[in-house]
């Protein structure tokens, strides 16, 4: 888990820092990786399939996705009337959105769903998160893997898109914490991936 760990924090450096290739050919080699990481550590990981896990993933897509939009309406909000929170916001929102149109947009629906939503979910989840629940504590065990999940994303340098991070890794650990599956989190992600950066994106 340590090596992985340290293997994702190279691999989003190269992704968002030197970039040698495509951003998307690199996140998709990236998740790609994580993935056979998760899996080879835990072949078990996705045995636990029924509707109700299912339907959780579907439906805290859609929740996550309106606390998504909540958030960036308080935020504009707030920016205009009480204080600038994120003085470059646009700006960093320009350049979390910079590369989404580098390939067709039914391409990157299928790529943000699998390997990027399924491969962060195996790894960050599946495979950390549960080791460190099971060697710390379940609390502090949670805390620690959202902590490595919106660290990763310190290498881009984007506030916001750390921000967003950080949400996401509370919000699928604690799914993932209070079900015990993988499933729910492995489909919202994949759901909820296409939802912001293609269909219903928020600028």
């Amino acid at each position: 888990m340590i090596a992985g760990v340290i293997l994702a924090f190279i691999l989003w450096w190269i992704m968002f820092v030197h970039p040698p290739l495509n951003f998307w050919i690199l996140m998709a080699v990236s998740t790609l990786t994580l993935t056979v990481i998760g899996l080879t550590a835990d072949p078990g990981m996705l045995r636990s399939w029924n509707l109700r896990m299912v339907a959780w993933g579907i439906g805290s897509a859609l929740v996550l996705w309106g606390i998504f939009w909540i958030g960036n309406e308080l935020l504009q909000l707030i920016n205009a009337h009480v204080v600038e929170i994120l003085p470059e916001r646009s700006i960093q929102l320009q350049s979390v959105y910079a590369n989404r149109d580098a390939i067709p947009q039914p391409l990157l629906i299928l790529l943000l769903a699998f390997p990027v939503g399924f491969g962060e979910e195996v790894f960050w989840r599946g495979l950390v998160q549960k080791q460190l629940q099971h060697r710390l504590s379940n609390g502090l065990g949670y805390a620690a893997g959202v902590a490595l999940y919106a660290g990763v994303h310190i290498v881009t340098g984007n506030g916001l898109l750390i921000i967003a991070a950080l949400v996401c890794g509370l919000y699928w650990g604690a799914i993932y914490w209070k079900t015990g599956s993988l499933v729910p989190v492995l489909i919202s992600h994949m759901i909820w991936d296409p939802l912001i950066f293609v269909l219903f994106p928020l600028y």
